[in-house]
Formats: C-alpha cells, sequence, structure tokens
C-alpha cells in the first residue's frame, strides 16, 4: 500500500471508527462495510486506482468494489450521515496529503 491509500484508509477508520487493520477482513458488520465503500469510493472517484487495486488493497474482487462504490452512492441519497462522513474522510485525507506537499 502507498502513502495515499495509508491515508485514506487511516481516516476512514478514525472517522467511521473502526479499527484500519479489520477494514480489509472478510467481516461483514455494518460499519466496515461503510468504511470499505467509503476508502473504495474516495480512491477510485478523488485518486484515480483502479477497481482491481483497490480490490487487492481490500481482498476482494473487482466486482466486488464497483458494487460497494455503487451502493455508497445510493446510499448516500438516502442517509445524509454517511455522505458526511465520506466528506470528511476526503478533506481529512486532501489536507493531510497538501501539508506533506507543502
Amino acid at each position: 500500500m502507498d502513502l495515499i491509500t495509508r491515508t485514506i484508509l487511516g481516516y476512514t477508520a478514525e472517522v467511521v471508527g473502526v479499527n484500519p487493520d479489520h477494514i480489509a477482513t472478510p467481516c461483514r458488520k455494518r460499519e466496515l462495510i461503510i468504511a470499505r465503500a467509503i476508502f473504495a469510493d474516495i480512491a477510485y472517484t478523488k485518486y484515480r486506482y483502479t477497481y482491481a487495486q483497490i480490490g487487492r488493497i481490500l481482498h476482494r474482487d473487482h466486482s466486488s468494489v464497483i458494487h460497494a462504490v455503487r451502493t455508497l452512492a445510493n446510499d448516500c441519497e438516502q442517509r445524509p450521515e454517511l455522505k458526511h462522513l465520506h466528506r470528511q474522510v476526503f478533506n481529512k485525507t486532501a489536507d493531510y496529503l497538501q501539508r506533506l506537499e507543502g
């Protein structure tokens, strides 16, 4: 995992309130599913990682990553708190990476 994906993963775990080591496990607890989807969406849409690259990080097939990203988009429309979590993770990640580039 590179700096960008480690940063996204770390802030996703912090904001969602899960252990970062558990995000890539097979566990299907709702909060981990949400964390995986947020991680995948930010990595794909904001930082241009491929579904296959994200799948390797999360130990998932690329089609599972596609499903997670699409499901998150639908869920964010129904549950504004998910959109807020997503925005928090993205903002924290972007701020941190910008500070590093200085």
